[in-house]
């Protein structure tokens, strides 16, 4: 398994994708509640933490440089769902989050959709 499989299996084994939205939720640590940069996902990989939806889209799309920010299309700031994400501008990023309300989504239990759980098998 290559490295990029390797994170990918860590991300899904740590999420729960809503039904309807088809977000991938991250169920695991988050940047907390703050109403300015709260709420994201966080990953600790190979020491150094980084927020689940960059490490995503790095994934899916490739190299992110620095200065680029990562939208959430949905609204949800723990989805990392590849199709779920745009590649924006600083600028851009603020326009949209101007226009829509960004929510944070509730951390979803597994037994709330009734979903196989490969987990409780163990």
């Amino acid at each position: 398994m290559c490295r990029k499989q390797t994170i990918w299996a860590r991300l899904i084994g740590n999420s729960m994708e809503h039904p309807t939205t088809r977000c991938l939720t991250w169920q695991g640590g988050h940047s907390g509640d703050a109403p300015a940069g709260g709420g994201y996902g966080r990953i600790s990989i190979d020491g150094s933490t980084s927020a689940v939806h960059r490490v995503a889209y790095t994934i899916f799309y490739g190299y992110l440089p620095n200065r680029s920010e990562v939208d959430h299309l949905c609204g949800n700031r723990l989805c990392f769902n590849p199709f779920h994400l745009e590649r924006v501008t600083r600028k851009q990023n603020c326009r949209r989050r101007d226009k829509k309300v960004v929510k944070t989504a509730p951390r979803i239990s597994w037994r709330q959709f009734r979903v196989y759980d490969p987990r409780s098998e163990r």
